[in-house]
Order: C-alpha cells, then structure tokens, then sequence
C-alpha cells in the first residue's frame, strides 16, 4: 500500500491509548497492515533496525502491531493480550522507530503467553521462543505499553 510517516519522540499522537480492534477482518485493519509491512520494510532497507512496528507509530490508536522481521511469515497481531507473566527476566539493548537512533537498556518477562486474534478474528496463544520466535517480535513490555501511552514494537 504506502510506506507512511514513523511518529517520532515527543509526538502527542504516541500518548493516545490505543482502542480495541472490533473487526480484525475489516477491510480498513487490512489495508493498515500492508502500511505497516511497507513501512517496516523501508526502516530494515535504509537503517537495518525494525523487527515489528506498531499501529500507534503511524498514528494510528488500536491494539495492532505487525513483525515482519524473524517471524517465519508476516504476522499481524491483533488485539494482543499478555495471559501470564514469569518470573524470569531478561535485560536487552532495545531500538524503537519513534526514537531512532537511540539505543537504552530495557528488561521484560523472558516467557510469557500472549493471546492474540489474526486478521480472520480466531484467537491464538503462543509463547516465547515457540512457533513465531515471539521474543525476538514482540515483547511484554510492547503489548503492556500498547494499552496505555507507550509502545515500542522492537526488541531483541
């Protein structure tokens, strides 16, 4: 479709608190999927950072991020869901497009389930380091800062 403009760091637009999907297969969530893989893909051409990138840094406020990089196929996550956190934890140097080239130390859970719904409504749960490599695409701390006035979409 389009490669759209990444929101950058002080952007009101990121504070939004991102909405439900009410249709995952709503022609409108589609469409903003292909953006999102347009624009994710522009990012990993030109600077070689992006794994997966958020609805909310193309200013738009619902619960959707698409990784493009390391999941086995394109994979648009749908009102993402954490069902479990553990006790483990893992400290990583994270990137985000909103604030690109900037580089801090950031922690998460190492496994935790996340429920999802795909493009057709079904609902998911998969796990770190299982089918979609979903540590290295999304992380905890992604889908907790989506529902409130952060994101970031990628992580290590």
């Amino acid at each position: 479709m389009a490669i759209r403009t990444v929101l950058q760091l002080g952007d009101p637009g990121l504070r939004e608190v991102a909405k439900k999907v009410d249709d995952p297969a709503a022609a409108e969530i589609r469409a903003l999927v292909e953006d999102l893989s347009d624009t994710l893909a522009y990012w990993r051409k030109t600077t070689g950072y992006g794994r997966g990138i958020a609805a909310r840094r193309l200013a738009r406020t619902c619960e959707l991020f698409f990784c493009g990089y390391r999941a086995r196929k394109p994979w648009p996550v749908v009102n993402p869901v954490i069902t479990e956190r553990s006790k483990e934890k893992i400290v990583v140097w994270d990137a985000c497009l909103s604030f690109f080239p900037f580089l801090c130390k950031s922690s998460g859970t190492v496994k935790s389930p996340c429920g999802y719904q795909d493009l057709n409504g079904e609902r998911h749960e998969v796990h770190a380091n299982e089918e979609r490599n979903l540590s290295s695409c999304c992380s905890t701390k992604s889908i907790t800062w989506m529902g409130s006035s952060r994101w970031i979409a990628s992580r290590t």
